[in-house]
């Protein structure tokens, strides 16, 4: 099981902990350079469905959009 932790204005803290054994680790990070990886992790992705035929550009370009709408756009965690 991974908990994370709170996104900060600047910076990213991921509080990773394993509960069986108590491990616990905090890592944080720039929160511009975190979003420019998983957009362009994203963009990569996207490119290789539209290449392989699964989805058209246009939905590619329809999916991605939020992603590049505003590096100040709020970040989503997961549970």
């Amino acid at each position: 099981m991974v908990l994370v932790g709170w996104v900060e204005v600047t910076n990213l803290t991921f509080h990773f902990a394993q509960l069986t054994t108590g491990w616990e680790k905090v890592f944080e990070f720039d929160r511009t350079q975190v979003l420019d990886v998983l957009r362009g992790f994203l963009e990569e992705v996207m490119q290789l469905a539209v290449d392989k035929g699964y989805i058209t550009l246009e939905e590619k370009e329809e999916f991605i959009r939020p992603a590049f709408a505003s590096s100040t756009d709020a970040v989503v965690l997961g549970k």
